[in-house]
């Protein structure tokens, strides 16, 4: 169930990235495909207190993504903005999510 529930958030964070201000954002996952109302409440409690390394080196997005993991709930979000340095962050440390 949280796997499937984790891709949903991942599938539809395009989405929010593209189309979305940061302040829609639970009004996003309300939606019916998302899980209706007590989306947001599931989503959080399955990202709650997990990682998330983001390579990302335009800021603007980087900002974007940054801002939805927070949303939903990750404790721990690190940004690089090169593969180098998504590679030494990986090997250094353990991420439940790359981005």
């Amino acid at each position: 169930m949280q796997h499937g529930f984790c891709r949903n958030f991942l599938d539809g964070m395009a989405m929010l990235i593209g189309d979305l201000a940061a302040d829609e954002y639970e009004r996003f996952l309300k939606l019916p495909e998302f899980g209706g109302s007590d989306a947001v409440v599931r989503l959080r409690a399955t990202c709650a207190g997990r990682s998330a390394l983001v390579l990302e080196d335009e800021p603007v997005l980087a900002g974007r993504l940054v801002g939805a993991l927070q949303n939903a709930g990750f404790a721990r979000i690190v940004h690089v903005t090169t593969g180098y340095r998504a590679l030494a962050a990986a090997t250094r440390e353990r991420f439940d999510v790359i981005v």
